[in-house]
């Protein structure tokens, strides 16, 4: 419950039977190969590194999971009148608390 990865990247099928899932006939893709790749380029070549990245998250949202779920598609928000500022975090679904300013200014009704 509450697993975001749709795509189920990695799901092994020794994983599947441990966790008592069903494991798709077909397999399901891994990148694993593709990150230790790009983990295996040494820091001191930067661009080497973010070309390998780049190309990693390329072929990730083209070939892998080229879509991006949305779970929550409608969220209803009560505010007060002393909320001056709201930002919701899209990827917990709920109001980002590090964007969020109220007035301490008496609200005349």
């Amino acid at each position: 419950m509450g697993n975001t990865n749709h795509a189920l990247v990695g799901l092994t099928s020794g994983k599947a039977a441990e966790l008592k899932v069903e494991y798709p006939a077909g397999g399901v893709p891994s990148v694993d190969a593709d990150i230790d790749r790009c983990q295996a380029v040494p820091a001191t070549d930067a661009d080497g590194r973010l070309g390998c990245w780049a190309d990693f998250d390329k072929k990730l949202m083209e070939q892998v999971v080229p879509w991006v779920p949305l779970i929550w598609d409608l969220s209803t928000v009560l505010s007060a009148p002393s909320l001056t500022r709201y930002v919701f975090d899209q990827a917990s679904a709920e109001i980002s608390l590090t964007q969020i300013a109220v007035s301490n200014k008496e609200q005349v009704p």
